[in-house]
């Protein structure tokens, strides 16, 4: 099941205003829904690697300088620019079956996780 492609999922990013992100972490299978917490640019994140055997759901905080540094500048990432240290950076929230997972799965721990 390709779950990048999921209209349901498509629906709820609307509703609750979130930013969706296809394929967050490289070389990993996955999606990702994004919303800014604060003016800092502080994001609360929710989303999915998708394994063989099993997938994860995670909830994760960062921030939009670093992801922007990590993804376009990642050659000096952790050497000339340094992360920002948060609590609870990553945490998961679920582990599914690979063969039980499905986008119904996936919305309701995002509606959980966003309120």
């Amino acid at each position: 099941m390709s779950i990048q492609n999921s209209t349901l999922i498509g629906k709820v990013a609307r509703e609750l205003n979130l930013e969706v992100c296809r394929v967050p972490f490289y070389a990993a299978d996955g999606i990702e829904l994004r919303k800014q917490v604060d003016r800092k640019g502080n994001l609360t994140c929710v989303g999915c690697i998708c394994g063989f055997d099993e997938t994860e759901i995670y909830r994760r905080v960062d921030n939009k300088r670093d992801i922007f540094f990590r993804t376009n500048l990642w050659f000096l990432w952790n050497w000339l620019i340094k992360p920002r240290i948060t609590e609870n950076h990553y945490k998961t929230v679920r582990v599914v079956a690979s063969r039980d997972f499905n986008e119904q799965i996936f919305v309701e721990v995002v509606k959980n996780e966003m309120n």
